[in-house]
């Protein structure tokens, strides 16, 4: 829950102060908030089950083979995206 809050506080820090006087436009800003929120509320998590005593290699080794799974699934999709990038710039 405190990881929440400060993920709010720090957004909310960032889109009335530093944002501002940077001169970041909205896109972008609103993209760094999006992986800051992400990244907390993970960070919250895990350090929450690492709190009440779940082992994390055997999360670990889960999140690596799925990764390994979505990579080959989404090769071709990629593979596209980054010839239709190429074509258009």
């Amino acid at each position: 829950m405190a990881f929440l809050l400060c993920s709010r506080l720090l957004r909310t820090y960032l889109d009335y102060r530093i944002y501002p006087a940077l001169g970041l436009d909205l896109g972008v800003a609103t993209a760094i908030n999006t992986f800051l929120s992400y990244a907390l509320g993970t960070l919250g998590l895990l350090l929450g089950l690492r709190t009440i005593g779940l082992d994390l290699q055997a999360l670990t080794i889960f999140a690596g083979a799925l990764g390994i799974g979505a990579g080959f699934g989404l090769q071709s999709l990629i593979s596209n995206l980054v010839a239709g990038l190429t074509l258009v710039f």
